[in-house]
């Protein structure tokens, strides 16, 4: 298996942290059964989250 670069690797431990809160967010909503507000508040988290989400790599580009 051929090493990684640091930008690959620096890409895995991204995407691991990304794919650790989008498992919490989908526990959440698992959790929240059919209690409406939980559901709103996890479903309004999942929703800033993905587009703090898509926003990063043009913010990482701007910024530095």
């Amino acid at each position: 298996m051929p090493s990684l670069t640091r930008d690959q690797l620096r890409a895995q431990f991204a995407l691991e942290k990304v794919n650790g809160v989008r498992d919490v967010v989908e526990r959440r909503l698992l959790d929240a059964g059919s209690d409406e507000k939980r559901q709103r508040k996890a479903k309004k988290y999942r929703e800033e989250y993905l587009s703090y989400a898509n926003s990063l790599s043009a913010n990482i580009v701007m910024n530095g």
